[in-house]
């Protein structure tokens, strides 16, 4: 899952397993299968900030739970 990576690493996003509404929130920010999304930082408080498709996204932890993720072993 999105939210148990290491800030800077970056990946193919796999897979969504979340409630309609919200999967499509999150795709008309770019967050889709198969595109590159990378994780830019862990806030304390429980936001990650990725960047997806060219933009820096905040995302709750219980959201980033459910966003699986291919990595990309070339960049780590």
């Amino acid at each position: 899952p999105l939210d148990e990576m290491e800030e800077g690493n970056s990946g193919k996003v796999a897979r969504v397993t979340l409630p309609r509404e919200t999967k499509e929130r999150l795709l008309s920010l770019g967050i889709l299968a198969g595109e590159d999304i990378e994780v830019r930082r862990k806030q304390k408080q429980g936001c990650i900030s990725v960047i997806a498709v060219g933009s820096e996204i905040a995302l709750g932890r219980d959201i980033a739970k459910k966003i699986f993720i291919a990595r990309d072993s070339s960049r780590e």
